[in-house]
């Protein structure tokens, strides 16, 4: 996204091999492993146990000091002084056949760079969550790596995600877009605590309409920042995206306290989201 050009909070990338060398350096390979090898989907009490493990060998295990000190002076240069959200984003999270969303951590709030190596192995330990080793056991599938973003978060008046083409054909068809959104930050949203507003963008002139405002109420007017401008700029964003990765997305977006619209995030439109 960002080298589309398109708005993206700045931030930057852990990458999944400073996740494999950390696994590798703390001796860590074998004994998840090991713990891995023996689950079963319908032991529940077994795959809480090993997620309960890993997450502690992953949380006390140190981080080299060349690693600590890179994320650092990467926070300094790029970040500086900002609140971030450490997000966590494995190989192979979103493909044709599964979908992780809600499944990995996501640590936000972090306001020091003393506090982002605890968020970014937090980050690393959800890898095995109990909820991501029930999901890879119920798939018959395994995720391969974990890369972490580290973003500037951003103070949201509106959070919402955007189908490129509509899931839900009763209220969109292929002609249309479909958004789903909230007041304040998304993670009501995302985790389906209330029921969110819905609008639609039509693909070919992005004429949009509201078909449902969200159940919360619209704390300081946000819901005026819903306009023509910002929707066309949204659609725009989307078919962009849809092109450049060469299918239908599921783009999550905010739109911040000074009207500024950001994308955080875009993965395929799959059939693993159940």
């Amino acid at each position: 996204m960002h080298k589309l050009g398109l708005p993206v909070p700045p931030g930057f990338v852990v990458a999944d091999s400073v996740f494999q060398e950390f696994l590798d350096r703390n001796h860590l390979r074998q004994p998840i492993a090991a713990l891995r090898g023996h689950l079963d989907l319908t032991d529940v009490a077994g795959v809480r146990r090993a997620a309960h493990a890993i997450r502690k060998w992953m949380l006390d295990a140190p981080l080299d000091e060349a690693m600590r000190g890179e994320i650092a002076a990467l926070r300094q240069e790029i970040v500086p002084g900002a609140t971030v959200i450490v997000r966590s984003s494995a190989v192979g999270e979103d493909s044709a056949r599964a979908s992780y969303a809600g499944q990995l951590e996501s640590v936000p709030d972090v306001h020091s760079t003393e506090a982002l190596e605890p968020s970014l192995r937090l980050c690393w330990a959800s890898f095995w969550s109990e909820r991501s080793l029930s999901y890879q056991l119920s798939h018959g599938i395994e995720l391969v790596g974990m890369g972490v973003v580290v973003q500037e978060q951003i103070q949201a008046r509106i959070s919402g995600v955007l189908f490129t083409r509509s899931p839900d054909r009763t209220v969109a068809g292929d002609d249309y877009m479909l958004a789903e959104y909230c007041f304040g930050p998304g993670g009501p949203l995302v985790s389906g605590r209330i029921n969110p507003g819905r609008f639609t963008v039509a693909r070919r002139d992005f004429r949009w309409w509201v078909v449902a405002a969200p159940e919360q109420p619209d704390v300081g007017e946000a819901n005026g920042l819903l306009n023509d401008a910002r929707m066309s700029a949204l659609a725009r964003a989307g078919l962009a995206l849809e092109d450049e990765f060469s299918g239908p997305q599921d783009i999550e977006w905010v739109i911040a306290r000074d009207g500024r619209l950001f994308l955080v995030q875009s993965r395929p439109i799959t059939g693993g989201n159940e």
